[in-house]
């Protein structure tokens, strides 16, 4: 039987970690929220050897717990540049099935979420600047310094939402867009598990969205 191999993936602010605690609560699961290291944002068309090898140690790791589980995965805004070579490299594979899951929060919640948390902690990874950097400077495209922060956060969003438009078209059998509303309806739920073909899942409804609240069993 085929070992399921899943990427999360969405801006960022829009349900990833609450998406990754679902899929780690499943039978025989392994899922993962941004497993280290952080993949460096990259141009698509022309990936460097460096986050070539980033991406590999990275999938390396997933695959290596596949020995205990039979489904593996991790979540990360940063994985989308990468989803072609991903699946290119999968697509004679007889071990593993590959899927992504798109979560797609309203996008004047997502700005605004994105402006709270890049102010409490200083600094703007979506344009270069002399504030506070960490490695999460690199995991995201840069935008020019004439726009404003709300600006530049609002191009990231749909810069990000054309280009996994354009892989759901181009990938649909294993590129898919939800809504971040999935999180919290079992008949939503319903269709995500169907997608990644999980059988008998666990229903968890996420009340939290990026927030710290608990999570509760979804009701029939």
């Amino acid at each position: 039987m085929k070992k399921k191999l899943i990427f999360c993936i969405g801006t960022g602010r829009c349900g990833t970690s609450s998406l990754s605690f679902l899929l780690n609560s499943q039978n025989s699961s392994l899922f993962t929220h941004e497993l280290f290291p952080i993949l460096p944002w990259s141009d698509s068309l022309n990936i460097s050897a460096k986050n070539k090898e980033v991406l590999q140690y990275k999938i390396f790791q997933l695959i290596h717990q596949t020995h205990n589980y039979d489904i593996v995965g991790d979540s990360g805004m940063y994985y989308l540049p990468y989803v072609e070579l991903i699946i290119k490299s999968f697509a004679n594979n007889k071990d593993f099935d590959i899927k992504f899951v798109v979560l797609k929060r309203e996008k004047t919640e997502t700005v605004k979420s994105f402006e709270k948390k890049f102010k409490a902690q200083g600094n703007n990874p979506l344009q270069n600047h002399d504030g506070i950097k960490n490695e999460w400077d690199n995991s995201f495209p840069k935008y020019s310094n004439f726009l404003t922060m709300k600006e530049a956060i609002e191009k990231y969003y749909d810069d990000y939402y054309s280009k996994a438009e354009k892989l759901a078209k181009d990938y649909s059998k294993v590129f898919k867009i939800f809504d971040i509303e999935v999180l919290n309806s079992k008949k939503e739920l319903s269709f995500l598990f169907d997608y990644l073909e999980i059988n008998d899942p666990l229903f968890i409804e996420s009340i939290r969205k990026n927030t710290s609240k608990d999570f509760k069993i979804l009701k029939a």
